[in-house]
């Protein structure tokens, strides 16, 4: 008995291959899609799944993890493969689904330059790719008063080349991504909609000022970097000494996009005008400097 042929013989249905590297739709693989129950995720939540079934010489080529049905141009994330066997004979292979009805951007801003000056962020294009997304939850933004931005996932498949940082467009909005983690062989992104004002600043470092002979005098050497920051409208951290003024100007920088540790007195060139830092903290995750720049 053939279990292969008998067990494939309802897996009729034409189904493309995407190739992510080339953007296309270049393989045709023949199987069937069967319902399946909610599947709870590492977050706690509800995803709808679907199950794929198709015959061993009809297998996914590797690193491919879209799918779409050749009738109704449904579009598929593909996760976690499992192989069937009886009696050491591999009869089916079935695979874990996800549906996707968005095309997702990924755009990772990052400094182009060396670690000790890297200079301005360029926003690089790192391919589109099939997902969908689900709201998860409101929070408040992290020292904001009345600021609130929504939480969201983002579903994926995993060779998209996603990173804590970067950031997701669906053509409307844009997500900066929080978390990125695998579960059953499909990319989840935990991401927020806050609006992100990055600006362009030059940071100049100040010295200590040293005896310089040839002038008979002190002098220092101010050093200026090409920085990207993100600007705040309102309070970034704690506030409850009252430390912040009216007319203060909150900015926060990545760690790995200035070459130094800020200082305070150093100061910031922003929109013609130059402040001082007046205050450094650091965000919750460590990842961040975050700067009260006053005039």
């Amino acid at each position: 008995m053939d279990l292969a042929k008998i067990t494939g013989w309802f897996d009729s249905t034409a189904f493309d291959v995407y190739n992510a590297e080339d953007e296309t739709w270049d393989t045709v693989i023949y199987g069937q899609i069967h319902p399946a129950d909610d599947f709870i995720t590492a977050w706690n939540r509800m995803s709808i799944r679907r199950t794929f079934t198709t015959t061993p010489d009809n297998e996914l080529p590797e690193g491919q993890y879209t799918i779409r049905e050749c009738g109704t141009q449904d579009v598929f994330i593909v996760g976690q493969r499992n192989r069937n066997y009886h009696d050491g004979s591999h009869y089916k292979t079935s695979y874990v689904i996800q549906p996707a009805y968005l095309n997702i951007q990924v755009l990772n801003p990052a400094p182009a330059g060396p670690g000790d000056d890297p200079g301005f962020v360029i926003n690089t294009d790192l391919g589109t790719y099939f997902g969908d997304i689900e709201f998860v939850s409101q929070a408040e933004l992290e020292g904001a008063k009345e600021e609130k931005f929504a939480q969201s996932l983002i579903m994926l498949p995993r060779n998209a080349p996603v990173q804590r940082g970067m950031l997701l467009s669906d053509g409307s909005n844009e997500y900066e991504v929080e978390n990125v983690y695998v579960d059953a062989g499909i990319l989840f992104c935990r991401v927020t909609d806050r609006p992100l004002n990055f600006i362009n600043i030059v940071y100049t470092e100040k010295t200590l000022p040293v005896y310089d002979p040839v002038a008979g005098d002190m002098a220092s050497t101010d050093i200026p970097y090409n920085v990207t920051a993100e600007f705040h409208s309102l309070a970034y951290g704690d506030v409850a000494d009252q430390d912040i003024k009216t007319g203060d100007v909150m900015m926060s920088i990545r760690s790995n996009w200035i070459g130094i540790s800020p200082k305070l007195h150093d100061t910031v060139l922003y929109d013609s005008n130059v402040y001082t830092i007046h205050r450094i903290d650091r965000d919750s995750r460590n990842i961040k400097w975050l700067l009260t720049c006053r005039r």
